[in-house]
């Protein structure tokens, strides 16, 4: 049995203080506003959230939400077709180029 591909929203900044302002719910408005454009459906049970983890370091592919996201895709747990939201590229990976690229 095949399953249903969805969206899957990844929020992420690294310092505590963004917490604050409204860096949280742009990039979560974000991610709605481009599942309903693209007529998907956004999965709201696997939230994926790194607060105050670096994406320079690595941290948050190490020990983070994105790290445990990565697992579920390799071991088939989310289904083909998905996609994985974020704002802006640079919540995915700031390592170098070769790292980030793997």
């Amino acid at each position: 049995m095949s399953l249903e591909s969805k969206v899957y929203s990844y929020i992420r900044f690294s310092n505590l203080d963004q917490k604050k302002g409204n860096s949280t719910a742009r990039q979560a408005q974000f991610a709605k506003s481009w599942a309903t454009k693209n007529n998907m459906t956004l999965d709201s049970s696997l939230v994926m959230t790194d607060e105050g983890l670096s994406a320079y370091s690595g941290a948050h592919r190490n020990r983070g939400s994105l790290g445990q996201f990565l697992q579920l895709v390799e071991h088939e747990k989310i289904p083909v077709g998905s996609v994985l939201i974020v704002e802006a590229i640079d919540r995915l990976s700031r390592e170098d180029l070769w790292t980030a690229q793997e």
